[in-house]
């Protein structure tokens, strides 16, 4: 199965297919630089135990296009570097929803100078202008760097040694640091959107495990729908395993109950083994690098707190198995991973959830940050979204 649409996001999202680096602007629009602090004096790790973060204050209304941070891999990893967006409209950096996210491979950082460049972009960029994040002048924002590299092989960032930026402040987990990361936002005042393009929901990015998948082991993941639309793909780390297995069921259960063994089945679709694979060391925000599990004939339409799951389950008998790749730290606030009927409160699957959203346009982003207006209700089409596979009741 391929799937080749062109991808973006309101909210939470993907780029499309290809490289994150530094957009084209239009004619019409050339991003400016807003907030900056540009000196880099001492050097900090980002890695699976520690994440870092900087909070700024927009000066300028306008759609953020991109990020410019400092950032280099000790000694290499094969971990993806994430740049999550934050509205910080509630006070409280520990707890600020995540309203864009952007990744980058090693290979695809950029330049690692003693300052950043005022006037042109020399170190690593993370491209957001297709994710809708409108930030109001003055309004609480900030960003958070992540990776699920190991503690030896871990990616570096660069921050000031004393409050040189006025309006905010450096993070190393949720602590403040009275320091600066050395960064750039880019601003612009445009933004085509159009509506029929698979935009990013949800999302478990980082592996560090993984579950193996057969006859006598299912295993699945709850989450929560952030944005309103259809829900249209979902794309995991699998491994294949060796010859020909029998086909993968993907199931989304309506998890409104609450309980996962008795949930009810939403529909679902096979992956035949010819369509399983790659399996990276973690998914990519802004490319699809894993296995891309097609939903649209589903017709599961979604809206902000629906609370769902996937369950996967196959007739494949050990030892010929797949295997799934898992986070065993609980990262993921909207769910939880399962195996079998059981559910796993500190481990999440690694995956990725797509919408198509409701017909007029960008969705809401949440206290404090606007978003395109107009989206107009429509009713759920669960009653009729079932299709040969879907099934109820206990799974094992």
């Amino acid at each position: 199965m391929t799937f080749e649409r062109r991808l973006c996001s309101a909210g939470v999202a993907v780029l499309a297919l290809g490289s994150v680096g530094l957009a084209e602007p239009s004619a019409a629009d050339v991003p400016v630089v807003d907030q900056s602090q540009l000196l880099a004096q001492s050097g900090q790790a980002v890695h699976r135990m520690r994440d870092v973060g900087q909070t700024f204050v927009p000066a300028v209304a306008g759609y953020l296009y991109g990020i410019e941070v400092l950032a280099s891999t000790v000694p290499t990893t094969d971990q993806v570097l994430t740049l999550e967006v934050l509205d910080l409209s509630g006070g409280d950096y520990a707890s600020a929803p995540v309203i864009g996210v952007a990744s980058v491979t090693e290979a695809e950082l950029g330049g690692f100078p003693a300052a950043l460049d005022p006037s042109s972009v020399t170190a690593t960029y993370f491209d957001l202008s297709e994710q809708a994040i409108w930030l109001a002048a003055g309004s609480a924002a900030g960003f958070r760097l992540t990776s699920g590299t190991d503690v030896a092989e871990n990616y570096g960032t660069s921050f000031s040694a004393t409050d040189l930026y006025p309006s905010g402040s450096a993070f190393i987990g949720t602590v403040a640091t009275g320091s600066d990361i050395a960064f750039k936002t880019f601003v612009g005042q445009e933004f085509l959107l159009d509506d029929e393009v698979e935009r990013l929901d949800q999302y478990m990015l980082e592996r560090d495990g993984a579950s193996a998948l057969h006859s006598a082991r299912s295993i699945g993941q709850s989450f929560t729908a952030g944005q309103a639309g259809t829900l249209t793909a979902m794309e995991f780390e699998i491994f294949p395993g060796g010859s020909t297995f029998p086909d993968i069921v993907v199931d989304i259960l309506d998890m409104t109950g609450g309980d996962y063994t008795t949930a009810p089945s939403l529909g679902s679709v096979n992956v035949a083994h010819a369509d399983v694979g790659p399996f990276p060391v973690g998914l990519n925000a802004s490319a699809l690098t894993g296995t891309v599990v097609d939903l649209s004939s589903l017709a599961i339409d979604i809206e902000p707190g629906d609370a769902l799951a996937v369950s996967l389950s196959t007739a494949s008998i050990t030892p010929e198995l797949y295997a799934f790749g898992f986070r065993n730290v609980d990262r993921y606030p909207g769910g939880t991973a399962f195996v079998g009927p059981n559910a796993l409160p500190t481990t999440d699957l690694v995956f990725k959830t797509f919408f198509v959203p409701e017909p007029s346009g960008c969705l809401g982003l949440g206290a404090g940050l606007l978003a395109l207006a107009g989206l107009n209700a429509r009713a759920k089409r669960r009653s009729s979204a079932a299709v040969s596979g879907g099934r109820a009741g206990p799974r094992a």
